[in-house]
């Protein structure tokens, strides 16, 4: 396990121990194993030194699963079959595992790394290593002492957090104008669709982060009701047998170790008030977060709403303009209407096979004239009419691949055949529903006629 550093603090002196004392016993020991160069995830991924690992700590079995699962989550329990006890805390920041032996007054501890996340956290040392500041001899005594650190963690590096993102929902609410932070000059501003779209990222991140932030105070809070149950771990102490002068010292040891009780328990009471008052605030920056969602959302409608108005201004000038364009084109092809003719006559006059000096006018080779100029004119019409059908497409087609063509002409048969046969099919059924309305139409008559005859034979029986 070279990716891990072992410190063993045995008998820790430091210098918050002078206001409090230190104890005469020699019975007080930590040994924490800290990450060196490694996250738990990487640590995790070798099956061995993860064994390793949890023999060296001797945590119970039951919380394998809860080890090497990806959920966060806060647990802690008490081994029945050697008395220790167990502790696990994983959140999104990083992992504290540890036992605390009260024979020995032994805490065996391993901190990871689960992200890389900024280093606010009071665990976290100048040089980026893990920490354990503000602990001292007397927390040693107390199988609670790293859990009250770690509330005292979390406070720390979610206030500061919460002030921080609170800045940036603040901030958007400025750019938007909408919200607490938003001033209403009574004026009408557009926000430029790139200053929305960055801030729809922004309060994206916002929002997953304050559901982070849930999670880790409902931790938190579950931390400090384990910090509250102060008589579930005043058992009595399993001193060993085998240690010397035990009888001489359980005495000292239970002393301090109440000491220890009443100091987590006052810090306790402390955490737990700022922990409601963060849940608080943490609602309210939620809160104003998805507020400026849909306050984003809207603007962004807007300004595509505006954005297809210009696009409809502008298609409507473009009709206009074609429309324009068109009554120009009527024009141009009424006056060329109006010209050809006089065109047409001018330049048969000028024929040179008319001779208008002559008595017959017409010259014998003037239905050469004709017979170029009809049949031109119907290729022109006929080679307009080809273009206009696409029949060229077509009849390219069929001679490449005739065999489609047919395919093709086959299947619209068959596509407008059952046209026609649904249509006949309709008609013949309202046929036979027409005959079917006769007869029943007649069945009824004739069921008329014969109660009527029923009801006079009646009559006439009572008559009788």
């Amino acid at each position: 396990m070279d990716f891990l550093r072992r410190v063993s603090l045995d008998s820790v002196r430091l210098p918050n121990d002078e206001c409090e004392g230190v104890p005469s016993t020699q019975t007080s020991s930590s040994i924490c194993i800290f990450r060196a160069t490694s996250t738990w995830k990487e640590i995790d991924k070798e099956a061995a030194d993860f064994l390793d690992i949890f023999d060296s700590l001797r945590l119970d079995s039951a919380l394998i699963a809860y080890v090497k699962s990806s959920r966060a989550g806060w647990y802690a329990l008490r081994q029945m079959e050697n008395g220790l006890y167990s502790f696990l805390l994983k959140d999104y920041m990083y992992m504290l595992a540890w036992t605390f032996d009260p024979d020995r007054m032994e805490t065996r501890a391993i901190v990871c790394e689960r992200s890389e996340y900024i280093s606010r956290s009071i665990l976290k040392g100048a040089g980026g290593q893990f920490d354990l500041p503000g602990l001292c001899t007397l927390h040693l005594y107390h199988p609670l002492a790293l859990a009250c650190i770690v509330l005292v963690d979390f406070v720390s590096y979610f206030d500061k957090l919460l002030v921080q993102e609170g800045y940036q929902v603040g901030g958007i609410e400025d750019i938007t104008r909408h919200g607490f932070w938003g001033v209403d000059d009574g004026q009408e501003h557009e926000v430029p669709e790139a200053e929305l779209i960055k801030a729809s990222r922004k309060i994206a991140r916002l929002i997953g982060l304050f559901a982070n932030m849930f999670k880790s105070l409902e931790i938190a809070h579950a931390i400090a009701a384990t910090l509250k149950e102060q008589d579930k771990w005043r058992d009595p102490l399993h001193v060993s047998t085998k240690v010397q002068s035990a009888k001489v010292h359980s005495a000292e040891v239970q002393d301090w170790r109440e000491k220890c009780a009443i100091s987590l328990t006052e810090a306790t009471s402390i955490l737990h008030g700022r922990i409601r008052a963060m849940k608080q605030s943490c609602q309210v920056f939620d809160a104003r977060a998805k507020a400026l969602s849909s306050v984003i959302s809207t603007l962004m409608r807007r300004e595509d709403t505006r954005i297809t108005n210009e696009l409809t201004k502008a298609s409507n000038k473009l009709a206009a303009a074609a429309a324009r364009d068109s009554s120009d084109m009527k024009v141009i092809a009424i006056m060329t209407m109006a010209f050809l003719p006089a065109t047409f006559f001018a330049a048969l006059f000028a024929l040179p096979s008319l001779d208008w000096q002559s008595p017959g006018v017409m010259d014998n080779k003037f239905w050469v004239y004709w017979a170029c100029t009809v049949p031109t004119t119907l290729a022109v019409f006929i080679l307009w009419d080809v273009l206009q059908a696409n029949k060229i497409k077509m009849l390219f087609q069929r001679w490449r691949n005739p065999e489609a063509v047919d395919n093709e002409t086959t299947a619209d048969q068959k596509h407008k055949e059952p046209q026609g046969i649904q249509k006949q099919d309709v008609e013949m059924g309202r046929g036979v529903r027409d005959e079917r309305n006769r007869d029943l139409l007649g069945l009824a008559a004739v069921d008329g006629g014969l109660n009527c005859q029923a009801s006079t034979f009646t009559v006439s029986n009572m008559a009788l």
